[in-house]
């Protein structure tokens, strides 16, 4: 639509800037719902009004109600599959388990209750993450064209600006697992500030030096995915795993956490279909597999499309608390269920956690065995004498 529009509006007088700043709200409307899974996405409104409020003295855009209310519109329609999907939600669930979710609660009430201490190591966290996206000579340019930008296009750097800030404090302030995530945006707004870096450090260089610069950042963007093909082997060298760098474990550890997350070449990558259908297959008749969202994240999503997409094992039930709220959940819920459940089912956790499943408690009345890429529980009465309970104090297991 960008190119189509491009010929016409330069035949047209008038400001061309409000055309241009419609059709990427539009687009962040839409590109969000692939990056997000709540309604927080709408950081893209508070991002255009920074935007505005820094361009107020300018005459590329205006500010007038009218097309703040426009940009708005313009954004809900790209983001109107998800509103959709939030009238489903409604239906299927009471509005007070949806209103929360849809305010931010969860995100509201860990960001007051963090200390500061968590909001620098959320930083470093940050920092980190992007030294890897980009590489240290990218990373040093986007923060030079966050200084220097204005001098190469005012306006665009007053969007890249407003959009960068409001997604990269979310980011941070969202201290979560699954914190990259959430900063996958602010990198797109990133790589834009280290395309004006690369525009203002060349300007101010001579021809040879500038061929100089556009040469090894060009040859730099091509050796990039060899980059993060050696990464994790380097990390390992120096005596980084997945424990140390706080990567969760999928089951037992049957992931390579660091490959996986360093390296964003995911071809020929089948170990979550392999590891969903492997599992599920080798379990016992009648299992139950007990694998909350939040801290199991990848294992519900994975057991969750093999039960319910291809009908893998209707026998198996998987067992989560959707709606809870985060900060309510109490473990006992998990223990009065295995209670209720273990004398006819074999019964699984995805993982140790502690926070979610109380597993130091649950080790009081029943032993845990990895199998099957998962830990089994088994009541302490049934368990062989000859052998120790656990084997997170060194046992044996079955």
């Amino acid at each position: 639509m960008a190119l189509l529009a491009y010929g016409y509006l330069r035949e047209r007088p008038g400001i061309q800037e409000e055309w241009y700043l419609l059709l990427l709200l539009a687009t962040l409307g839409a590109a969000v719902l692939a990056a997000s899974t709540h309604l927080l996405a709408f950081l893209a409104l508070p991002g255009m009004f920074i935007f505005c409020w820094l361009n107020r003295k300018s005459n590329s855009i205006s500010i007038r109600p009218a097309s703040i209310l426009t940009a708005s519109l313009a954004f809900l329609a790209g983001f109107s599959l998800y509103l959709f999907q939030l009238a489903r939600m409604v239906r299927a669930f009471p509005m007070s388990e949806v209103i929360g979710p849809l305010a931010g609660a969860t995100f509201i009430r860990i960001s007051l209750l963090s200390a500061p201490g968590t909001y620098l190591e959320s930083s470093l966290a940050y920092l980190f993450y992007l030294a890897i996206q980009f590489s240290p000579p990218f990373l040093l340019l986007g923060f030079y064209g966050l200084v220097k930008g204005s001098q190469v296009s005012l306006v665009s750097w007053r969007k890249i600006l407003a959009f960068y800030a409001v997604y990269t404090a979310f980011g941070i302030f969202y201290h979560v697992p699954d914190q990259f995530a959430f900063l996958l945006t602010s990198h797109i707004f990133f790589a834009a500030a280290a395309g004006l870096g690369v525009a203002r450090l060349a300007s101010q260089l001579d021809l040879t030096p500038r061929k100089v610069l556009l040469a090894g950042c060009g040859l730099l963007v091509l050796a990039m995915p060899f980059i993060y093909q050696a990464l994790p082997g380097l990390a390992r060298s120096v005596g980084l795993s997945d424990v140390t760098l706080g990567i969760p474990q999928v089951g037992t550890g049957v992931r390579d956490g660091l490959a996986f997350y360093i390296n964003p070449n995911k071809r020929g990558d089948y170990s979550a279909l392999e590891f969903g259908r492997r599992t599920l297959m080798a379990l016992p008749d009648e299992s139950m597999v007990i694998a909350h969202w939040y801290p199991d994240t990848d294992e519900y999503f994975v057991f969750r499309y093999f039960l319910q997409v291809e009908r893998l094992r209707p026998d198996v039930q998987l067992l989560t608390w959707p709606t809870t709220d985060l900060n309510k959940f109490d473990p006992a819920i998990v223990r009065a269920k295995i209670q209720t459940v273990i004398a006819t089912h074999p019964v699984f956790l995805a993982s140790l956690d502690e926070g979610f499943y109380g597993v130091s408690y649950l080790m009081e009345d029943y032993c845990v065995a990895p199998e099957h890429n998962l830990y089994r529980l088994y009541p302490r009465r049934t368990w062989p004498s000859t052998s120790k309970c656990s084997f997170l104090s060194g046992g044996a297991s079955p």
